[in-house]
């Protein structure tokens, strides 16, 4: 965009030129989102969580500057949680690959939904997922994996009017 200001006798006159770039824009981006996003999910994937841990480690590296700002406490942490559905292989055996990458999705969108910023959600493969939550404590993470617990027990998953029973085993890493 570029702007061609004139000055006249009683007034400012500007004559704009604008060139749409969306497109260009968008191709230059699509291959680093598709390198740090999973395909059926739309999730961030493993490169992205390796690339946030990095960054968070990074900030927590830093030096605070004069006014205190930039380094993070040395007590705050921060904790990953691990989930691992369980019984996931039966949806793939009972109804097909089909069934199962609905069921990936549906519970891709309900992680988003239950894990607020600053945490992120990230798909690891198959039916394995982290939650990253900055700042959290080891008493938060274990908190927050109940809740994950009993909002994915609750969940009624189900493909095609068949109902499955999913569960959902979580490990935590406290950072």
């Amino acid at each position: 965009t570029s702007a061609l200001r004139r000055e006249t006798g009683a007034g400012t006159a500007m004559v704009w030129m604008v060139k749409d770039v969306t497109d260009q824009r968008a191709a230059r981006t699509q291959p680093q989102w598709l390198a740090q996003h999973d395909a059926l999910t739309q999730l961030p994937n493993r490169e992205s969580l390796t690339l946030w841990l990095q960054h968070w480690l990074d900030e927590r590296r830093k030096p605070a500057n004069a006014a205190g700002e930039g380094a993070r406490a040395a007590n705050e942490g921060g904790v990953l949680l691990f989930l691992d559905l369980d019984h996931f292989a039966s949806v793939n055996d009972l109804a097909g690959h089909d069934a199962g990458d609905a069921l990936l999705r549906h519970f891709a969108r309900l992680l988003e939904t239950l894990v607020r910023h600053p945490g992120a959600v990230a798909r690891l493969g198959g039916d394995e997922f982290a939650v990253l939550l900055p700042d959290a404590s080891a008493r938060e993470g274990r908190a927050h994996a109940e809740q994950l617990c009993q909002a994915i027990s609750v969940w009624e998953a189900s493909y095609q009017g068949q109902r499955f029973w999913l569960g959902v085993s979580i490990g935590m890493v406290v950072l």
